[in-house]
């Protein structure tokens, strides 16, 4: 293409570059110097492609815009690994527990972690066997402290929460919710990232996925108890010794549960019985009343027990 006079003028802000392929105006100068003027376009040319193709690649990629905050220092793996374990431990212990935490609430602060300590101390592995997670909680009690205290630990869960992880679905997210309300597991989302992050860190970032497992019986049992629900146990009245050792399944909090369950254990040849929990307690020590209680059946006897 010819440069013209008028295409001249407009090019102000680029500097004009001769085409390689044509020779300088003064064809009859030394080589050398021809040679370092055609490296010299070469260079311009070169540094000019290169430049358009990062402003074509910085319009096609977005940048990535860095949160604000410091970058997490426990990954996700970890941080629920520890919240499951935290989890298992404090729901099987919870109702030795849960006294000596929540009275905890009229102890000096000075007092408190040797308060905390104490009880948790009750309940962990010896020293020699400790896990890390149990370790970690003991190490770490005056965030505890903190946790408890504040606004954000409900210390008893309402009704409708309770009854809503007892009977929900399995896979339903509001079951897992309510469930994550239940205090153990307040403390567990709490104290799993700590000491790498902070206490609110670490509750923030489990409450965004609660934790998709039922809680556990001791633990449920014990706030099933403190509202009155009812629940329901499948007793397995040939193979009965005591009462407990016979039930097959429960406590189901549902008769719906029940069918459910029994469905689920494959008892085929076995003769069974579904029994409230009042019911149960009332047979503990008539162990015969449950034969009584179902048609057909003999009182035990030997052969039976």
């Amino acid at each position: 293409m010819r440069i013209t006079k008028e295409n001249a003028k407009k090019l102000t802000t680029k500097k004009k570059v001769r085409p390689i392929d044509r020779f300088p105006k003064n064809a009859k100068a030394p080589m050398e110097k021809r040679i370092a003027e055609l490296e010299g376009r070469l260079d311009l040319i070169e540094d000019r492609l290169v430049g358009a193709a990062i402003f074509a690649r910085s319009d096609m990629e977005e940048p990535k815009s860095k949160k604000p905050g410091a970058h997490p220092k426990i990954t996700d793996e970890g941080l629920f690994h520890y919240r499951l374990q935290l989890v298992l431990w404090l729901e099987r212990v919870w109702p030795e527990l849960v006294p000596e935490l929540l009275r905890a609430k009229n102890i000096r602060n000075a007092e408190y972690k040797q308060h905390v300590v104490a009880a948790l101390e009750r309940f962990a592995n010896k020293v020699d066997i400790r896990q890390n997670y149990e370790s970690r909680l003991l190490q770490n009690t005056e965030a505890l402290l903190e946790f408890v205290r504040s606004d954000r630990f409900s210390k008893i869960p309402p009704k409708q929460t309770v009854t809503k992880a007892l009977i929900g679905d399995d896979g339903d997210e509001a079951t897992w919710r309510a469930a994550s309300r239940f205090p153990p597991r307040q403390i567990a989302n709490a104290m799993a990232g700590v000491p790498e992050i902070d206490w609110r860190t670490s509750l923030d970032r489990c409450s965004k996925q609660p934790l998709q497992r039922h809680v556990g019986i001791a633990t449920s049992e014990y706030y099933r108890k403190f509202y009155g629900l009812p629940a329901y146990y499948i007793i397995d009245v040939k193979a009965i010794d005591t009462v407990r050792s016979g039930a097959v399944g429960g406590p189901c909090y549902t008769k719906q549960q029940a069918k459910t369950v029994l469905r689920n254990q494959e008892i085929e040849g076995k003769r069974v019985i579904l029994l409230s929990d009042a019911e149960l307690q009332k047979l503990q020590n008539e162990l015969e009343q449950i034969f009584k209680a179902v048609p057909g059946m003999e009182e035990p006897t030997k052969q039976l027990l």
